[in-house]
Formats: structure tokens, C-alpha cells, sequence
């Protein structure tokens, strides 16, 4: 079970200028590296949550279909395909600027609780996108229903959707198209407001997406039809997944934090967040860390290396290996950092570090990956990227059994061309293993 991974940036949180990447067992949830954003918050402020007026799913494989009384939300992680399956909920407006009254909306979420996941999501997401017109909830539970009316694949309210009845009855002006092909507008905004990460290993957990600024649109005067629930079609993402519907014992919350407007003088913001008042809580990693909070340093180094190819370098590669450890392709990853631009970071940033985290991004990773551990361990030696990828000719660099190997290339990537001094074991029972035994941090891996 081999997870690859791309080293993308180290967001200041330690002093590494070198690290090795080693799996003891079997799975990163990127979840682990990420920071709630809630540091600010004020203790005036109140937290609200509203139930579901209304909520179905459409499935374009059932296009006459309605599910407006069915226990459960499906979502499909490809929203353009024959199976698609699409989720629709909304929230009373009422209640919601009863909620907010005259103080000011900090944040809104729609919180969704899972029901059942098909396996092979592992950090897959789904989106809330703004719907543009209304719709009806429907009373149909599927394809057993008699009478039964509502929202389908193809229409905002079809007023026969049966189990007798396969025609499309609906109105011209409440065709709708949500699939590739079909009649009407798109009912909903293309952007979508937030999105939720999903992993099969979690089981039956409670996602969460941002909807605040749709919210806020809301109280200013946008009509409130609620939000489709789609796949984003990432290749991390299982085939399906059912949430619990209203009717069910765990229905769809709106989850708003409320309170005084901290931030009077600045009309974007409510409160001071992380960054204060008068700048933008800006996250261009989508980490949830703000750009304010974390000065970042792209790696200046990193490779990996094969046991089952002890003499090849593999410092040009796009990705990083990682194995298990008791696997004989046994891969570990080299990642190292600048250390003179750590020192100009911190400094620059007021001189104390407080604390920094390793971020990388998941580029393919194989089943079976349900929890198991990933370890950073400190590098105590230096080594070279190199220039290789497999058997790339007069390539050089660090291999398994070498630091800095003068020819991993051509001939040379069938023999070991390293001078003592730079001869190392990556076995944890080498004497000259370049790596501590005890980890910096661990990490799961779902």
C-alpha cells in the first residue's frame, strides 16, 4: 500500500531544515494539518441552529422521480454522470433573521450527518451551491409512492412522480437542468459557497460547509431558495454518500454564530478574526489557516527512496513515495527547507515563532489506507536532492544507501558509486541511519 505524496510548502510552525518521511503501518487525513479558524471569537458572541424546512435528492437515473419524504440525502461524487445523485436543502428565513435580529452574522455552516459512504473517499468533496429559484420539498419516499408530487432530475416540481407515472410532468417554467443535457436553466450558482471534505474511514460523522456568505446575502435582501448539494468530481472521492434527511433522527442544521459588530469601521468583516479588522481573513492554500497568519517557504529540496532500487535517484520526480514499513518496496520521502529564509520568515514576522506545520497534498494513494501512521523524523546529517528520475542518465544525488551517490544514472543505477563519508542505512537498525528515533510528528493517513 503505497501513499505518494507531493511536497508542496511548510507553513512556519519549526525550525526544520531537514526531515524524513517514513509510514509504521497503514494511513494522511489532510484534516490533521488543519487549524480551526476560530481564534477571536468573542465570548459575546451566541451560537444558533436551525433545522431543515425542506430537503430532497434528485437522481438523474430516476429523472421522474421525487424523494421529498425519503430518510436520506444522496450526493454522488461525479455530478455529471448517468447516477448522478443530487442533494437540494433549505432553511426558513424567518427563523434565521429572528436568529440574527440586530446583531451582526459571524459565520454560518450547514452541518450534514452522514448516514452510509460507499468506500474510496479520502478527502473527496462535496459543495453547497446557492439555488436561483424556488422549488418544493415534494412527498414522494421514491418509486413506491401514490400520489406523491415534487422537485426531480428534471423539474423544480413535476406534479405526478409515481411509481405508475414515468412522463416528465412539469410545467415550462419549472423545467430545470442539472445534468449535461435537458431543458431549462441550471438552477443554481456554478461557484459553490463551501465545500466538505469526506473520508469513507469516518463512518458516520458530521460534515460541515461554509455558507456564510450566502447567509449574509440573505439578510440583506437575496431570496433564500436554499442550496444544492453536489459532487465535486475529485479523483479522491468514493461513488456516493447518503446524509440524514429531516425525516430522519439527525436532520441538516444551519449553524450561525452571532453577536456584536466588532469591526464597525471595516464593511467586510463582523469581528476581528484572525488577521483584525481592516484585512481580509485571506486563506490561499485552503488550509484554513489566513495567509496574515502563516508566512510560508516552498521546500528546497525533497526526494524519495526505493529499497527495491538502492542505487537510483529520484530527485526530479513529481511525487513523493511513502510505504509501509514492512513491505519490501519499502519508500521514504526526503523533504528539507532553506534555513537562512526560515530565519528571515521569523523575523520578518516579529521575531517569535510560535508554532509551524508541514503541509503536503496527496496525489494518489492506493486502498487500504484507514488510519494507519505517518512519521516525520528529523534528518541528522545532509544529503542532495540530485537530479534523477529512475535510471535517468548522468543523474546524481541521494539513494537508499547513499547521501550523495556520484552516478545514479545509465550504468551507474545498477551499482553503488558513494564515498565513505557519505554512505548511509535507511533500516532502523542501521548503525548509520541519518535519522533520529524519535518522530516530530505523526499523522494518519485515511
Amino acid at each position: 500500500m503505497k501513499n505518494r505524496l507531493r511536497a508542496t510548502q511548510i507553513a512556519l510552525a519549526s525550525a526544520l531544515a531537514a526531515a524524513a518521511l517514513s509510514s509504521c503501518a497503514v494511513g494522511v487525513s489532510d484534516e490533521q494539518t488543519e487549524k480551526a479558524s476560530g481564534i477571536g471569537r468573542t465570548q459575546q458572541a451566541i451560537t444558533s441552529n436551525l433545522v431543515a424546512s425542506a430537503d430532497t435528492h434528485v437522481r438523474a437515473a430516476s429523472a421522474t422521480t421525487n424523494y421529498g419524504d425519503a430518510f436520506s440525502l444522496d450526493v454522488t461524487a461525479n455530478p455529471s454522470i448517468a447516477t448522478s445523485r443530487n442533494g437540494i436543502v433549505r432553511f426558513p428565513q424567518a427563523a434565521i433573521a429572528s436568529a440574527v435580529g440586530t446583531q451582526s452574522l459571524y459565520s454560518a455552516r450547514i452541518e450534514l450527518t452522514v448516514q452510509t459512504i460507499a468506500s474510496g473517499w479520502g478527502g473527496g468533496r462535496i459543495g453547497a451551491h446557492r439555488m436561483l429559484r424556488d422549488w418544493t420539498e415534494g412527498t414522494g419516499i421514491g418509486t413506491l409512492t401514490v400520489p406523491a408530487r415534487g422537485p426531480t432530475w428534471s423539474c423544480a416540481n413535476d406534479t405526478n412522480t409515481s411509481f405508475l407515472n414515468s412522463t416528465n410532468n412539469c410545467a415550462a417554467a419549472d423545467l430545470w437542468k442539472l445534468g449535461t443535457s435537458g431543458a431549462g436553466a441550471v438552477p443554481y450558482h456554478a461557484a459553490a459557497a463551501g465545500t466538505a471534505k469526506l473520508y469513507s474511514a469516518h463512518g458516520f460523522a458530521t460534515v460541515s460547509i461554509d455558507v456564510t456568505g450566502d447567509v449574509r446575502a440573505f439578510l440583506a435582501g437575496g431570496a433564500n431558495y436554499g442550496w444544492m448539494l453536489r459532487g465535486v468530481g475529485e479523483l479522491r472521492s468514493g461513488s456516493q454518500v447518503a446524509f440524514h434527511s429531516r425525516e430522519s433522527v439527525a436532520p441538516p442544521r444551519l449553524v450561525m454564530e452571532v453577536g456584536p459588530d466588532l469591526c464597525v469601521a471595516d464593511a467586510t468583516k463582523t469581528k476581528p478574526g484572525i488577521c483584525g479588522c481592516g484585512s481580509a481573513e485571506t486563506d490561499s492554500d485552503s488550509d484554513g489557516v489566513p495567509n496574515c497568519d502563516e508566512p510560508s517557504l516552498l521546500a528546497a529540496g525533497d526526494t524519495s527512496i526505493h529499497l527495491l532500487t538502492p542505487f537510483a535517484n529520484y530527485g526530479t520526480d513529481v511525487s513523493l513515495g511513502v510505504t509501509s514499513a514492512s513491505i519490501a518496496g519499502l519508500e521514504r520521502a526526503l523533504i528539507r527547507f532553506d534555513q537562512a529564509q526560515i530565519a528571515t520568515a521569523v523575523s520578518a514576522a516579529g521575531g517569535t515563532l510560535f508554532d509551524a506545520q508541514l503541509e503536503i497534498t496527496v496525489l494518489d494513494m492506493d486502498d487500504g489506507w484507514h488510519g494507519g501512521i505517518m512519521e516525520l523524523v528529523p534528518m541528522n546529517r545532509t544529503w542532495v536532492e540530485g537530479n534523477g528520475t529512475d535510471g535517468t542518465l548522468g543523474a546524481r544525488g541521494a539513494t537508499w544507501v547513499c547521501a550523495d551517490d556520484s552516478l545514479t544514472g545509465g550504468s551507474g543505477y545498477l551499482i553503488n558509486n558513494c564515498t565513505a563519508s557519505n554512505k548511509w542505512g535507511m533500516n532502523l537498525w542501521d548503525a548509520n541511519r541519518p535519522f533520529g528515533t524519535v518522530a516530530s510528528a505523526k499523522v494518519e493517513l485515511h
